[in-house]
């Protein structure tokens, strides 16, 4: 049911799509976001099919140094947002029905302004003399390397800004507008980077400024959205109610961990494809890697927004003492979710032939060998995902860290014994190997020790 205390009062909205209503059904939530973010990420994969189409085979290393350079925004964000995006999704709610939800927005913004803004400015000032070596571009001068990463970083700081915006309105449940948001930026996305590369001049830089917009625009869009939902009126608590409780810095600091780490295990798995080619190739076969490693990041991404279309449902639920809830909302969706994940696995296969139709031929190679074991690694990439999430619900953010810990040293690991033994395996199968031992390590260490150590803690 709607959340009566702020949406009984009638305040004008730019947009009723965008128009924060909280939800505190599991299944409403369900209904309202998972169908707009499936729908958001079949975009995201028809814009890599689209964009790749329209590069063709000449311009294919772009389309390689622009997924590259993705994985490297991407790494960037929680280096940047400290956590606190996690907090947002964790305790927006309970903040917000205090009438607190201003105070937490504004201590987040500050923390974030005053670490990120630094942080960029140090990267743009760094990138000419670090720039060459880190992007590994044979004949890449000083200058051209350093607009490169400048313009990366400017792009992370964007990211940063919709990330924050899309956690907060999960955690308000305010799942309705959050879709908006996502669906929007999809849409806008595809839109530009369909303009960039029709352009005849178009490259991995003019992608990389149709990123930046489309995470822009929609975040402004909901912020004014936020702004105008702070300003209704909260229906008094009962007395006696307890404060909203400050999230331990523990807690920030593990999910900062965490989520640098996840960002460290996806820039390993495309980057080690172009560290273990040969120079001259390395671009190009890092391109031809990525579409199948799209595709199946695609049903990875799939898992992630199943897990939060009830997270924050669960982390209201644990706030206000009703802990059986939350943890039976999470295993169920986990355990559908997966079910689910197989089985669209199993049809992306069935439709293989209708994506090598689609594609230049150059792709095809690629995506015979590493389409079906790309798909099983992101199957259990969204499991362990989940494992986090249930930690975090807990309030024990450090398991998602540990768990993520072990899945990256064992990718790294291998990843460096193949390359160190000189193994007959190639780039992009030493990288899908590397990181599905990873993630199946961290699966197996989960299981086999995370419940005896919440049992301990609960009994505690």
């Amino acid at each position: 049911m709607d959340a009566p205390s702020r949406n009984a009062v009638t305040i004008p909205s730019m947009f009723t799509l965008v128009r924060i209503r909280p939800l505190d059904s599991a299944r409403r939530s369900a209904v309202r976001y998972v169908p707009a973010l499936l729908f958001t990420r079949l975009i995201g994969m028809g814009r890599f099919l689209i964009v790749a189409k329209l590069l063709g085979a000449a311009r294919q290393p772009e389309f390689g140094r622009y997924s590259l350079w993705l994985e490297l925004i991407n790494w960037c964000v929680p280096v940047l947002m400290l956590g606190l995006g996690d907090v947002a999704e964790r305790h927006a709610a309970d903040f917000a029905r205090h009438g607190r939800l201003g105070a937490l927005i504004r201590r987040h913004a500050a923390r974030l302004a005053a670490m990120a803004l630094p942080a960029v400015a140090c990267i743009m000032l760094a990138s000419p003399f670090v720039g060459g070596a880190l992007l590994r571009e044979p004949g890449l001068s000083g200058a051209a390397a350093g607009g490169i990463l400048s313009l990366i970083a400017l792009n992370a700081l964007a990211l940063v800004y919709y990330q924050y915006t899309a956690t907060l309105l999960r955690g308000l449940r305010a799942y309705t507008a959050s879709a908006t948001m996502e669906t929007l930026a999809s849409l806008l996305l595809l839109g530009f980077s369909v303009a960039a590369a029709l352009a005849p001049a178009g490259n991995a830089l003019w992608l990389l400024a149709a990123y930046a917009a489309s995470n822009l625009l929609p975040a402004a869009l909901l912020s004014v959205e936020i702004r105008r939902f702070m300003r209704l009126p909260v229906t008094p608590l009962a007395e006696g109610a307890p404060e909203p409780r400050h999230p331990r810095p523990s807690f920030a600091t593990f999910a900062l961990a965490r989520l640098l780490l996840t960002m460290t295990f996806g820039l390993l798995a495309m980057w080690s494809v172009k560290y273990l080619s040969p120079a001259a190739m390395a671009d190009r076969l890092a391109g031809q890697f990525t579409m199948p490693y799209r595709v199946g990041q695609f049903l990875g991404f799939a898992g992630v927004t199943l897990w939060s279309s009830a997270y924050a449902i669960a982390a209201s639920a644990w706030a206000a003492g009703d802990r059986n809830r939350a943890r039976g909302l999470l295993l169920k969706i986990g355990g559908a979710g997966g079910l689910a994940l197989a089985a669209a696995g199993a049809m992306v296969l069935v439709c293989k032939p209708v994506l090598l139709m689609l594609l230049d031929a150059s792709y095809r190679p690629a995506i015979e060998a590493f389409l079906s074991p790309a798909l099983g690694m992101f199957i259990l990439y969204a499991m362990l995902a989940w494992a986090s999430l249930m930690g975090d619900l807990h309030e024990c953010s450090w398991i998602g860290a540990l768990l993520w810990g072990i899945a990256v040293c064992t990718q790294l690991a291998v990843l460096l014994g193949l390359h160190l033994s000189q193994a007959r395996i190639s780039p992009g199968g030493a990288s899908l190997a590397a990181s599905t031992a990873g993630l199946l390590l961290a699966l197996v260490a989960g299981l086999a020790f995370v419940p005896g150590l919440l049992r301990a803690l609960r009994s505690g």
